[in-house]
């Protein structure tokens, strides 16, 4: 329905026209409810015919509203960048913190799916950092302590020390020494003297030692000759010769060694008796072919007519 007031002013009339609705208004309400912020309005609002709901995107979300003849369409998504996040968690106690400048890990281990962590800074001298492949070269070689490689000198007290340094060649606060006091150094003989075995019972040393330019045994620097004569050698091999003729007047081998004392030689002459052997070798004969006979070669046989 239609209904009209006429108002007066003076000279100026006015209508105020009034129109009813035809039907009954449309309302509804909207409330929020869940995961809310703390200033969220925790009463129902109630919306009239006329009043619009604003679809707002908080943080790291978007919205998207698709306008269609019969409607609107309504779309909330996650941002692609997403800042201000806190803490993210699943079910299990694993826990991933962003806060200030790091990333923070609990309740759970980081498992890299067998790939590699790339451009990792050095974790220099902290203990809890982590380490990368230039820091482990670098323990490496700060752990390869070794003896300095140069030439080392002999200190007064007769001992030689040695440098350690690590794998960068830098000098490590530890030492060692070696004791040469039982060393000769100086003008000590190397060798304080060689002397002539003495020789066994029955037994003849034929070895010689001399000392060589003039210097006595025990100098220092004392140059010791030790001597084997091969003629000596020779003598001792010609008495380790034995000619036995058992002392058998009737042996017809004799044996007679000539002595050669200028060239270190003994000569064997044999000599073989026929006279001597004929009364040492038997003959057996036998008369009308029996009767065995036996008669030394000296005696000979007789045959008769």
């Amino acid at each position: 329905s239609v209904t009209v007031n006429k108002t007066e002013n003076g000279n100026q009339v006015t209508y105020d026209l009034h129109v009813a609705p035809g039907a009954a208004q449309s309302v509804w309400n909207v409330k929020s409810t869940g995961n809310t912020t703390a200033d969220s309005e925790a009463t129902a609002k109630t919306i009239t015919d006329g009043k619009t709901v604003e679809m707002a995107a908080g943080k790291n979300l978007t919205v998207k509203q698709s306008n269609t003849e019969d409607g609107a369409k309504v779309e909330f998504g996650l941002a692609g960048d997403l800042t201000n996040i806190k803490t993210i968690k699943n079910e299990g106690p694993a826990t991933f913190t962003i806060g200030g400048n790091e990333f923070k890990f609990d309740g759970g281990n980081v498992n890299m799916g067998d790939n590699n962590i790339t451009n990792l800074k050095s974790g220099g001298d902290v203990i809890n950092n982590a380490a990368n492949i230039g820091d482990v070269k670098n323990i490496s070689k700060a752990n390869d302590i070794h003896i300095k490689d140069k030439t080392y000198t002999v200190n007064a007290d007769k001992t030689v020390t040695l440098e350690y340094v690590d794998g960068n060649d830098n000098t490590v606060n530890k030492t060692a020494k070696i004791d040469l006091s039982n060393l000769p150094t100086g003008d000590k003989a190397a060798v304080e003297s060689v002397v002539k075995k003495s020789a066994a019972a029955g037994d003849t040393n034929i070895a010689d030692i001399t000392v060589a330019d003039g210097k006595q045994t025990g100098d220092a620097n004392a140059k010791y000759e030790v001597n084997v004569s091969r003629n000596a050698v020779k003598d001792a091999a010609r008495e380790a010769v034995t000619v036995n003729n058992a002392n058998n007047s009737n042996n017809p081998i004799t044996v007679t060694p000539v002595q050669d004392e200028t060239n270190h030689n003994t000569t064997y002459q044999v000599t073989f008796d026929g006279d001597k052997a004929a009364k040492q070798i038997p003959l057996t004969y036998k008369a009308n072919g029996s009767n065995d006979q036996k008669v030394t070669l000296d005696k000979g046989l007789n045959f008769t007519n």
